[in-house]
């Protein structure tokens, strides 16, 4: 009898391996502002190049003031599945880059790209 299940037969198609962005939705960014206040940020994940990820902030976000290409931050990292932990992880910004507003919804953004340095909870 032949097998028709097609999961039986199921191989890998991808080319690189799972990255973080199937396995996590967003990140919260909390900065302390000059007043010592903590503010939170939460942002979705964007892919946008093979080996990297970034979140899109609005060239107006006030979180802009508050991150640095090369500083090393803890970034709270929040799961596809809800029924999994957040997870927070040392991670770098590697570039912020700007986005005119003709490839974004509305005006400018920036492009804030991320790399996670250390996969430990923090």
């Amino acid at each position: 009898m032949k097998n028709n299940s097609k999961q039986s037969n199921f191989m890998e198609k991808r080319t690189s391996p799972r990255n973080y962005l199937d396995i996590f939705y967003s990140v919260e960014i909390t900065v302390t502002a000059n007043d010592q206040t903590s503010l939170c940020y939460q942002f979705k994940l964007r892919n946008i190049s093979e080996s990297g990820m970034c979140v899109l902030v609005s060239e107006k976000s006030e979180i802009l003031h508050h991150l640095q290409t090369g500083s090393v931050i803890d970034i709270k990292y929040c799961p596809v599945n809800p029924d999994h932990p957040h997870k927070k992880m040392r991670t770098e910004i590697k570039h912020i880059t700007y986005v005119p507003g003709k490839e974004t919804a509305g005006k400018g953004h920036y492009y804030v790209g991320l790399l996670i340095k250390d996969n430990n909870q923090a």
